[in-house]
């Protein structure tokens, strides 16, 4: 049931984006994995295809629609983790996303110099990274760094 309710985030996601073309293609893989059920083919493995063709269809789509602006312009490598020199060199690549919603006003909590962020599916959709944490706290350094200081995931109580 999670893998469904994670190809549907992606749809609509998808959807919301406007672009007919990704749209078709999302309704096309649809049918693929009704004529591969139909045939015997596991559940499972139509899902696990379905969730990989929408997710490299999203990700491809996001490159060109959906980056934050505050995320233009760094260099991040397979990880996940900013390579580019300053303030967040070497923090996964969501951080200078919640230090912007932080300078906009967005933070859900905010204590002894740790900001705190409550992830939901918008924030799982532009990074699946995110997909198991419910909360994430950042805080600015003494020598002006931002980096991630908390985690916490869901059904934990601490990272």
């Amino acid at each position: 049931m999670a893998d469904q309710r994670r190809i549907e985030l992606v749809a609509k996601k998808v959807r919301d984006l406007g672009d007919k073309e990704i749209w078709d293609l999302l309704v096309d893989v649809s049918t693929l994995i009704g004529k591969l059920k139909s045939v015997g083919v596991h559940k499972l493995e139509c899902m696990n295809s379905a969730e990989g063709i929408i997710e490299r269809t999203v990700l491809a789509a996001k490159d060109e629609f959906d980056t934050p602006e505050c995320l233009k312009g760094y260099d991040v490598n397979k990880e996940g983790v900013i390579v580019s020199p300053g303030k967040f060199e070497g923090e996964p690549r969501y951080v200078p996303y919640f230090w912007d919603e932080w300078l906009s006003g967005g933070s859900d909590d905010d204590e002894e110099n740790v900001i705190y962020f409550d992830i939901g599916e918008q924030d799982w959709l532009l990074f699946p990274e995110l997909k198991r944490v419910k909360r994430i706290g950042i805080s600015e350094g003494s020598t002006g760094f931002v980096g991630k200081v908390y985690k916490e995931y869901i059904g934990k109580d601490k990272s």
